[in-house]
């Protein structure tokens, strides 16, 4: 649509509570309402949408439009995918072309309203089978691995009994589950089947291929930014639909394995070209400004594709509080890099950085 994107993001785990880390939050003050012509929220990569409130209500008085994915503000339009009805399709799939009926859910944190209506999804597909649902069966996690290995821990202990298969609320915790118990000697899926959620590139790096379920979010993306700009929403498109693994009995199909497989072999070409491990040592030796951009420099070449590089820190980085008032910034390209900062204004960084 020939609009220039900015996206701003923290590198951290939302769902882990380090204090620390809150620092990372402070990348949303950076956001001008009036340097822009619209705004889109991504709500899911945050536990608590309140960390945004004052981003929220910035937006709301700029008056610009605003989209919110996966989650509810005032003054947002809201598009969700419905993670019911594809928990439903994944539990019908099972009861209907598995067979199977003693069956556990896997869900993330209890007070996440989307855990809660994955496992609702599940429990339609359970009534419309005669299947009973019981709240014992339901087991809620953290999003991430060892929710997975804590599952398998109690079903090897015997603490739980081992159903016929689980279904797990998103992928990461899938294959926490399935790694324990393949290191256990159980074999998946002739004594236990598992499916995940969200299609997860590193599926091939797991044993066995995970059977998972690939949502719409392309076309939530492609809407968002249809709105935001005032323009024709795109036809739907048939992308949500499980994607057969080795963890149910389907069995992964040859050629998506092989689309898979040559991603991953790309991806791990330039890792191995691109002497990650050199440029991790040469960044822990640097003591100046100036040596940190000479070494992002000689190692430009990690930015698949990119012209420039811009490095900003804010005037009082070793402070023990933001400051976000003035920043330091180094330009760096695959062919110079500026040997002294330029000094910004919080007003000017965006800009100029575009600029």
């Amino acid at each position: 649509m020939h609009a220039d994107a900015a996206v701003l993001t923290n590198l951290y785990n939302h769902w882990s509570d380090d204090p620390a880390l809150t620092f990372e939050n402070h990348i949303y003050d950076l956001f001008d309402p009036a340097q822009f012509d619209g705004v889109i929220v991504t709500a899911e990569a945050f536990r608590d949408l309140h960390m945004l409130d004052a981003l929220t209500e910035k937006i709301r008085k700029s008056g610009i439009p605003a989209v919110m994915l996966s989650g509810e503000a005032a003054g947002f339009v809201s598009i969700r995918s419905d993670d019911a009805a594809d928990f439903a399709q994944i539990a019908e799939h099972l009861i209907t072309v598995h067979g199977l009926t003693r069956i556990d859910i896997l869900s993330g944190f209890a007070e996440n309203p989307v855990s809660h209506a994955r496992v609702e999804g599940c429990k339609r597909a359970f009534e419309r089978h005669g299947i009973p649902f019981s709240g014992e069966h339901v087991f809620f996690g953290n999003f991430w691995s060892d929710s997975g290995e804590q599952l398998a821990a109690q079903y090897l202990s015997g603490t739980l009994e081992m159903p016929q298969a689980v279904i797990c609320t998103n992928d990461y915790m899938a294959f926490g589950l399935c790694d324990a118990l393949t290191a256990a000697g159980v074999r998946i899926p002739e004594q236990i089947t598992v499916t995940g959620y969200d299609y997860t590139p590193s599926r091939i790096f797991h044993y066995p291929i995970l059977t998972s379920f690939r949502r719409s979010r392309r076309q939530m993306g492609m809407q968002a930014a249809a709105l935001v700009l005032s323009a024709e929403l795109p036809e739907p498109s048939p992308e949500n639909r499980l994607i057969p693994g080795n963890t149910c009995a389907c069995g992964a199909d040859s050629a998506q394995m092989n689309s898979e497989i040559i991603g991953a072999r790309i991806g791990q070409y330039h890792a191995v070209t691109s002497s990650m491990a050199q440029f991790t040592s040469d960044l822990t030796m640097c003591r100046t400004l100036y040596e940190y951009t000479s070494v992002l420099h000689a190692h430009f070449s990690l930015l698949h594709g990119a012209k420039s590089l811009c490095l900003c820190l804010g005037e009082a980085w070793n402070a023990q509080e933001v400051r976000g008032q003035e920043y330091l910034c180094c330009a760096v390209t695959e062919n110079a890099f500026s040997e002294q900062p330029q000094h910004l204004s919080q007003a000017e960084l965006l800009p100029a950085i575009t600029a």
